[in-house]
C-alpha cells in the first residue's frame, strides 16, 4: 500500500514538475518575443530619435544638435573609408541589429543615399558602409551624452583622438551655418 501510494505520488510529482516546466517555457517565449518586438521598435528608429541622456542633470533641446550632427556625417565621403584600426572605441557591430534603422535613414536622408550609392558596392562592402556609419552616430551620441553602444576606448587604436574627430565634426557644421547664413 505504501509502495502504491509513493508511486502515486512520484507519478503526481513528475506530472506537476512537467506542467510546471511548459509554464516556464511558455513564460520564455512571450518574454523572448517581447523583448524581440521591443528591440524591433528600437531599431526602426531614426538615430536620433527615442535617446536617453546618460547624464539627467542637461538642460536645452540637444537633440535637434544631434540629428544635424548625424545627417552632417553623410557630407563627407571620409566618414564612411574608415577602417576599424582608426576608431577610437570598441563598436560591436551586427548588421542584423541595424536593418531596419538603415532602412529608415536612407529613406530620411537622400544624401546619405547618394552618398553609399557612391561607394557601394565598388570601394566597400555594405555592411562596412554601415559598420562606419553608425560608429560615428554612436560618437555623436556620446559627445552629447546620451546613451550609446560604443565600449571602452582602444588601446594605441585610432589614428585621430576623439577631440579632433568631433573637432571636424563642429567645423562641419560650422561651415553649414555660414553657408545657410549666406544664401539668406
Amino acid at each position: 500500500m505504501f509502495s502504491k501510494a509513493l508511486g502515486f505520488a512520484g507519478k503526481t510529482w513528475s506530472s506537476f514538475t512537467a506542467s510546471v516546466k511548459e509554464v516556464i517555457d511558455e513564460q520564455r517565449k512571450v518574454l523572448d518575443e517581447h523583448q524581440a518586438e521591443e528591440k524591433k521598435k528600437e531599431a526602426t528608429h531614426l538615430p536620433w530619435e527615442g535617446l536617453r541622456l546618460l547624464n539627467s542633470n542637461r538642460n536645452g533641446n540637444i537633440t535637434d544638435c544631434v540629428k544635424d550632427e548625424i545627417l552632417a556625417l553623410s557630407k563627407r565621403e571620409e566618414t564612411f573609408l574608415v577602417d576599424t584600426d582608426e576608431f577610437l572605441y570598441e563598436f560591436p557591430f551586427q548588421m542584423e541589429d541595424y536593418v531596419h534603422q538603415a532602412s529608415k535613414v536612407i529613406e530620411f536622408d537622400e544624401r546619405l543615399s547618394n552618398v553609399r550609392n557612391r561607394l557601394v558596392p565598388s570601394k566597400m562592402k555594405d555592411e562596412i558602409f554601415w559598420r562606419n556609419y553608425f560608429y560615428h552616430v554612436e560618437v555623436i551620441k556620446m559627445k552629447y551624452g546620451f546613451e550609446n553602444k560604443l565600449e571602452q576606448r582602444k588601446e594605441g587604436g585610432g589614428s585621430m583622438d576623439f577631440d579632433e574627430e568631433l573637432k571636424q565634426d563642429e567645423d562641419l557644421n560650422d561651415d553649414e551655418r555660414e553657408s545657410e547664413r549666406l544664401k539668406s
